[in-house]
């Protein structure tokens, strides 16, 4: 997560209208030219990508193996200068926004789990990933708005971004975090279910616990996306 939380800061950076001032090791005084080229992307979680490449000269005129010192100036924005609504717009109609936590969804129709990830990602957003005992109380108080269509358990578990699909028993969100670091890792009793092929994570919304169950099993889904 480090060096993709660099480059969302680098290209907020960008936005922010940062400037670059560059000072070569060469002492030369014939000037020489600097091209610098920003090319960026968005990601499937909706977060921008930059890659920046730097170069001297025309090819003809290189010669020799150069260093640069690259210095970055940011003038930064506090929070409570951004307009409402921009700071308000959800990545999808129906996406409530929590102060300070960011957009969810709870969406009531029953998919895979692979079926749930591609959704929120074509809505800019990402499949949840419980971080505490409130994000728990949120998807709960979700699940509590909306009609309990299937009268078994499928009303009661929610897909999260969790899962041990690389490594048996390895839980790790759908950013390879370790579920030990996401901020909530509470099992239901009986939960992890070893040996059984149940590699997906759903949050269990009566319980307010962790349980496993088997990916292909059709279930109700939340998406989020932080702020």
């Amino acid at each position: 997560m480090g060096t993709s939380r660099w480059l969302v800061l680098f290209y907020s950076l960008l936005l922010s209208g940062t400037s670059f001032a560059t000072n070569s090791t060469d002492c030369s005084s014939s000037p020489q030219d600097l091209k610098i080229t920003i090319l960026s992307r968005r990601n499937k979680t909706g977060h921008f990508i930059a890659k920046v490449k730097l170069e001297e000269g025309s090819e003809e005129e290189i010669t020799k193996k150069r260093s640069w010192e690259v210095n970055i100036d940011h003038d930064a924005t506090c929070e409570s200068d951004v307009g409402p609504s921009e700071a308000r717009e959800p990545p999808r109609p129906g996406y409530v926004l929590l102060p300070k936590l960011g957009y969810f969804k709870l969406h009531n129709v029953k998919k895979t789990w692979n079926e749930a990830k591609l959704i929120c990602e074509a809505e800019g957003a990402h499949l949840g990933i419980v971080n505490s005992k409130k994000e728990v109380e949120i998807v709960q108080e979700l699940r509590a708005r909306l009609p309990k269509l299937y009268g078994n358990w499928a009303d009661y578990h929610v897909y999260t971004g969790i899962s041990d699909l690389q490594h048996a028993n390895t839980w790790v969100t759908i950013f390879e975090q370790p579920l030990s670091a996401t901020g909530f890792s509470v099992w239901d009793n009986g939960e992890p279910d070893v040996g059984a092929n149940e590699h997906c994570v759903a949050l269990h919304t009566d319980a307010g616990r962790l349980h496993n169950i088997a990916c292909t099993s059709p279930a109700s889904f939340y998406c989020e996306r932080e702020l």
